[in-house]
């Protein structure tokens, strides 16, 4: 069975490829963000997501369950504009209201209570504000090898769990462009620019990608 990691760690094989993959899902969240709103980075991780908003020019809250990924966001991109903190999703200890801007990227597919992280995320989301979450599309990856998985959901599924909180949502697609292949005769990415976000074929996407606004206060 091919080898899991459960997180991107800086200074490890592992980290490049993988990294390229996820940035790009950053990317195309810091795209959709609203300029001066801080930004939450709901399972951020070692941090390297936080740091790329953070140089984008958002004041940045990163939370995590692990305390030796905090750890390891401290020690690889700590700065003044990120507060990493340990913390458990399902109950956050921050104000209600507080973010313009959250990423969920990778994350809920590692929780057992997704509605749990959904409902606190909802919660401190400003009216107006946005998450772009993420997950592992189901019809591409139907068997839940990875250990530190719990499920992955198809187009429909992702949908309709977003849909118990969101009402204005919508569905993007993420794959390679123009895979190589490595010595081992597997796909790699070797840049962001790689990997493609779109709306067409998303059901045969590799990863599943959503944009949920609240509406703002009238």
């Amino acid at each position: 069975m091919m080898g899991y990691i459960e997180r991107i760690v800086p200074d490890t094989p592992q980290f490049q490829n993988l990294y390229d993959e996820h940035i790009n899902r950053y990317m195309f969240a810091r795209g959709l963000f609203r300029e001066g709103e801080s930004a939450l980075d709901f399972g951020c991780g070692c941090g390297y997501g936080s740091n790329y908003l953070a140089r984008e020019g958002f004041q940045v809250t990163g939370i995590d369950l692990s305390t030796e990924a905090i750890g390891l966001a401290e020690e690889y991109f700590q700065q003044p504009e990120i507060d990493f903190q340990c913390m458990d999703g399902r109950q956050l200890e921050l104000a209600d209201d507080m973010f313009g801007n959250v990423v969920a990227i990778e994350i809920l597919e590692h929780v057992q209570e997704p509605r749990a992280c959904l409902l606190e995320i909802k919660r401190v989301i400003k009216p107006g504000g946005i998450l772009v979450a993420s997950v592992p599309n189901r019809k591409m990856f139907p068997r839940v090898d990875n250990p530190w998985h719990f499920f992955h959901l198809d187009v429909e599924e992702f949908q309709a769990l977003l849909g118990e909180f969101f009402d204005d949502l919508e569905i993007f697609g993420q794959n390679r462009l123009n895979p190589s292949i490595d010595s081992r005769g597997g796909l790699h990415a070797t840049s962001y620019k790689t990997w493609t976000i779109h709306n067409q074929d998303i059901e045969n996407s590799l990863c599943l990608l959503a944009i949920c606004r609240l509406p703002a206060k009238i």
